[in-house]
């Protein structure tokens, strides 16, 4: 009865609540695109903290390629922007939206870590509507760090 019941506690404090999240509990973003069937570098993505962004580009299994990393600091209006999107509805949707990867056009993902919860959305990005107004602004931070003179 015990075990079962620090179980449930665990669950409990773990999982994000999907009424009320708390934008300065953010401590990491992290958001990227993965391709399934790909040769090369097929992995990209950007983690983004109060401090840093890093864009990071990996191979697949079956490439030996290295890592390639790169960024700088974090612009504070960048970081409160995000972090303002950080709300309930990012919280209330699923885990897998749309059919991501399903016809080689990638797979999206946007992970929200604060200091109680994480919460994952992986979803097509070729999907026409927008699912939440975060998927945008990281696109375009996405495409900014990347363009970025630390990355070139």
């Amino acid at each position: 009865m015990h075990r079962s019941s620090l179980i449930f506690l665990v669950i409990i404090l773990i999982s994000c609540s999907k009424e009320s999240i708390d934008s300065d509990a953010v401590i990491r973003i992290n958001s990227g695109i993965r391709y399934g069937f790909c040769v090369g570098y097929c992995a990209h993505e950007v983690e983004i903290t109060f401090e840093t962004t890093t864009y990071t580009k990996s191979g697949t299994r079956v490439d030996t390629l290295p890592d390639q990393s790169c960024g700088g600091p974090t612009e504070q209006g960048e970081w409160k922007s995000l972090v303002d999107l950080v709300d309930p509805a990012f919280h209330r949707l699923d885990s897998v939206v749309g059919c991501p990867d399903c016809v080689d056009q990638g797979a999206e993902f946007i992970e929200v870590i604060t200091s109680t919860c994480s919460h994952v959305v992986t979803f097509d990005p070729t999907l026409k509507e927008e699912i939440h107004p975060l998927v945008g602004s990281l696109r375009d931070l996405r495409a900014k760090v990347i363009e970025s003179e630390a990355c070139k």
